[in-house]
């Protein structure tokens, strides 16, 4: 199945300090005690440091920037205007090559400096900021202080930038009555909700995961809300179907962005945006921003990431159509898979995508398997120069520089060892690799004969045009298949082969038998790049 690369996501967080004690907090009752702030430089250089990711990754289309803290209203009031005027000019910047930047700032409303109401009220011009604020009524967030919650409320109506409320959902939220649900809303006069899933980590990992609802209670609840409150059924849809197209989070616990990655205030980065501390994914090499070659550092050590995401496919998620949204649930969650947690729903939320896909507004994707297509071709067409992956640089941080070499140059070629680099297996290179459009080759018979899983996720990628570069040739491809007819994918390629040649299958057909299975292959978009991949790449004599 085609699945689209999403946005970089990353949250910048400025500070650790809170006047706030939520229980289901990420940070520990330790980092909240850190009073280091990020100063202005370090925010100058995440800044360019993001837009040199942006423009170095050639599937990224957008940017999401979250500030956030601790809180960050209790940031120097200067800090702020060198961002402002930063974010802004790498807007300007990226807008030029067709990548869209948005920017949230986290607060959680209950600041007495009221220069923030006039800061974020200047802002509502830019169509660069929003802001996002928390609410739940279980996770100790005012306390007992009746003047929290007052000053919450009354700072948050004079806030004229659309603003976004965060509901994480836990096993006391799913219980509150929807009408206290909408009271709020109303009450800070949020423009649409999003539904958050607890990843526990910090304080919320000290409770043991004791309130985490299951994923059936989480659907029931959304799914009744949006029905009470048709104003944010559209939120949802817009959420889903976002991620249908471009790879971007649904109303699911999904982590399907390509980056999610928080930065500390000492420009220390981690590549888990919902995990911190002792639970978060660690990079295997140090990353700051500091280091002049954070972009493609940052691009080698989230290929473990994209690896992780995009590798797994549980046999209920083959021919799932949704799981070109869903991933198949987040990365912290599929430990939980055949738990109670997802007792009689799937741990990517099926009931929701189900209500959504009634909508006029859930749209197939189509169009972008043309242009992956053409870019898989170009690989093929002039003989290239092997360039043997072990060859270059010597070390970690010589491999690095010599990768950046080959950015951008033509008529060469990596030819990829089958055994691990730097760290990292073969499977997870090729996303790096293929992020930078540096293209490879693989020996497909010898991965074949060492790892079957290993050669099945290359010839899966391949022909469902998950990657831009071409990773194998089709004769390799077909003679993969014919070698290994049971393996799934050889099924899938073999079959969707066949009835192009003998059932005459084309892409009229997809329209005439939409969501109708065809020889165990559902003849709509999700084997729409498949059929696409055959038509143009099988040997003739195939056909």
């Amino acid at each position: 199945m085609h699945l689209e690369r999403g946005p970089i996501e990353v949250s910048i967080i400025t500070n650790t300090k809170c006047n706030l004690r939520c229980t289901h907090c990420y940070f520990s009752p330790e980092q909240l005690k850190d009073k280091f702030t990020m100063a202005p430089r370090t925010m100058n250089l995440i800044s360019d440091q993001l837009k040199s990711l942006a423009l170095k990754d050639q599937s990224i289309n957008a940017v999401e920037v979250e500030l956030l803290g601790g809180e960050i209203t209790l940031m120097p009031f200067d800090f702020w205007d060198d961002v402002i005027k930063g974010l802004k000019n790498i807007k300007k910047e990226l807008n030029k090559e067709k990548i869209d930047l948005e920017c949230l700032f986290a607060t959680n409303g209950t600041f007495k400096d009221q220069r923030y109401i006039e800061l974020f009220n200047s802002l509502t011009e830019a169509d660069l900021f929003e802001i996002t604020t928390s609410w739940e009524p279980d996770t100790n967030r005012f306390g007992k202080s009746a003047v929290l919650k007052k000053r919450f409320e009354e700072n948050l109506k004079k806030i004229n930038l659309r603003k976004i409320l965060l509901v994480s959902m836990t096993k006391g939220m799913i219980q509150v009555p929807l009408s206290q649900c909408d009271e709020v809303l109303k009450s800070v006069e949020a423009d649409t909700i999003s539904f958050n899933y607890i990843v526990p980590s910090g304080t919320a990992l000290l409770n043991d995961h004791k309130d985490l609802p299951s994923m059936l209670d989480v659907s029931n609840f959304i799914l009744s809300f949006v029905k009470e409150n048709f104003r944010m059924k559209g939120a949802v849809i817009e959420d889903c179907i976002n991620a249908m197209e471009a790879g971007g989070t649904g109303c699911s616990p999904t982590e399907s962005s390509s980056y999610a990655m928080n930065i500390f205030p000492d420009g220390r980065t981690e590549l888990s945006a919902t995990q911190m501390g002792e639970v978060a994914k660690k990079p295997k090499n140090a990353l700051n921003v500091e280091d002049p070659h954070w972009s493609t550092k940052v691009i080698f050590e989230n290929s473990v990431r994209l690896a992780d995401m995009l590798n797994v496919l549980r046999d209920e998620c083959d021919q799932c159509e949704f799981y070109r949204g869903c991933r198949g649930g987040s990365l912290y969650y599929r430990p939980f898979v055949g738990s109670k947690l997802d007792e009689d729903e799937c741990i990517g939320g099926k009931k929701i995508w189900q209500e959504v896909a009634k909508t006029d507004q859930f749209i197939s994707m189509r169009g972008r398997y043309i242009r992956v297509l053409a870019r898989q071709s170009a690989t093929r067409k002039a003989e290239k120069k092997k360039v043997k992956e072990q060859q270059i640089g010597s070390g970690y941080e010589g491999f690095i520089k010599g990768v950046e070499g080959l950015e951008g140059l033509e008529g060469q070629v990596v030819e990829m060892t089958i055994e691990a680099h730097h760290g990292l297996s073969l499977i997870e290179r090729i996303f790096f690799y293929d992020s930078l459009n540096i293209p490879v080759s693989i020996d497909l018979e010898h991965l074949a004969l060492t790892d079957i899983s290993a050669a099945e996720i290359v010839v899966r990628h391949q022909t469902h045009l998950n990657m831009s570069i071409e990773l194998v040739t089709p004769d390799q491809i077909s003679t993969f298949c014919k070698a290994y007819p049971g393996s799934k994918v050889s099924r899938q390629v073999l079959t969707m082969n066949r009835l192009i040649t003998d059932q005459h299958v084309t892409r009229q057909t997809f329209e005439e038998r939409s969501n109708n299975i065809t020889e165990g292959l559902v003849l709509d978009s999700r084997n729409e790049a498949l059929f696409y991949w055959c038509q143009a790449s099988l040997p003739k004599e195939n056909k």
